[in-house]
């Protein structure tokens, strides 16, 4: 019955923000409206050691979070740095890895803050594509599924982006939306728990709007990640 009213809900607060874009976030939505497009060709844009801050960027800065990975949920192929706030996905297993009842079988990583209310936005780095960013419950499958490598946006409870080399997918309840933009070395996430608001920017010379999901949000969200072999995540700190 729950899930039932769930998905009612999240189908009106869809078709309701879709009409009223710009009486979620005013600031947000004006600052976003001045940004010019960004050219359609698959470039590649790369984020310097600092990133220009245009005005929605600075929108989103006031609500930055400083994210960490959560070691008891990395991958025994996800090498974590000293303070949690890099994964790198090795050939070899961590042998010291030690059991535990939240680590994932598949390549993936959640953060260890969670969010059930308010505004929130994180940015994170990527070393290149076939990477997966997004948010999700805590009850997200862990174990491997056939004919998967990752549980990110495959359903109910879960919300993704997926980097690939010539494009972008959208995943959620297993269905992905396909999006033709430039590949990011940066990008944001910005989520609005209350609103139920969740959306995904590239972070170049200029801030692109990538993705959006409307829902309605039941328990609190985790940032979730996965990472092909070779790949690097990294979350990006603020003083």
């Amino acid at each position: 019955m729950m899930d039932s009213m769930a998905k009612i809900l999240t189908e009106v607060s869809r078709l309701l923000l879709e009409d009223l874009p710009n009486s979620l976030h005013p600031h947000v939505a004006d600052a976003e409206a001045k940004e010019s497009a960004e050219p359609k060709a698959l470039a590649v844009v790369k984020a310097g050691p600092a990133l220009p801050v245009c005005e929605l960027r600075a929108e989103l800065l006031k609500d930055h979070r400083n994210l960490t990975f959560d070691p008891d949920t990395a991958n025994k192929y996800l090498q974590l740095s000293t303070q949690n706030q890099k994964a790198k996905h090795t050939r070899s297993p961590d042998g010291q890895c030690q059991a535990h009842a939240d680590r994932f079988e598949l390549w993936q990583v959640m953060g260890s803050q969670s969010y059930s209310e308010g505004h929130h936005y994180w940015e994170v780095r990527i070393s290149s594509h076939s990477v997966i960013i997004g948010v999700t419950y805590k009850k997200i499958q862990r174990k491997k599924q056939a004919g998967h490598k990752f549980s990110i946006g495959l359903d109910e409870s879960s919300w993704g982006l997926q980097i690939r080399e010539d494009c972008y997918l959208a995943w959620h309840r297993g269905q992905s939306h396909k999006i033709i933009e430039p590949l990011y070395r940066c990008l944001g996430v910005s989520l609005d728990y209350g609103t139920g608001v969740l959306l995904f920017y590239g972070i170049g010379n200029e801030m692109k709007s990538l993705n959006s999901f409307h829902c309605v949000f039941t328990e609190p969200l985790y940032p979730v990640f996965w990472l092909c072999e070779g790949r690097v995540v990294t979350l990006c700190q603020q003083n």
